[in-house]
């Protein structure tokens, strides 16, 4: 008899660590009845593989100022950022992966840190 591991999760989290990521596309928004959020859509290299991979992740406004931030976003004040969503795809920023528990209990990733690599701004 052979042991197995069987994941039983809805889907595969992306390991905790540092990625540089490349923002693929426009972030989709979507609405809740209380709120609203973004599909934010990634590419990354896979250090073992060396190969291109894709990342999505959910940002609610609440968790989402260091990215805003980090792709050329302008701090306003009191919790505004202003930033285009047309001007993000393929911006590239580095960030760490984290692992929490969404208010429903289900373990998401968390993106925390993040900073430019390319280092453009918006155009003004």
């Amino acid at each position: 008899m052979t042991q197995e591991k069987t994941n039983t999760n809805e889907r595969q989290l992306l390991p905790e660590g540092s990625y540089t990521f490349t923002v693929k596309g426009r972030p989709e928004k979507k609405k809740t009845e209380k709120s609203s959020y973004r599909i934010w859509k990634f590419t990354y290299i896979d250090d073992k593989e060396g190969t291109s991979k894709q990342f999505s992740t959910i940002m609610f406004p609440w968790k989402s100022k260091e990215l805003l931030l980090a792709l050329g976003g302008k701090d306003l004040g009191e919790g505004i950022i202003e930033w285009d969503d047309d001007k993000v795809d393929g911006r590239q920023v580095h960030c760490s992966v984290v692992h929490q528990q969404d208010n429903k209990g289900v373990m998401r990733e968390t993106l925390q840190d993040c900073i430019s690599v390319d280092g453009t701004a918006w155009d003004e």
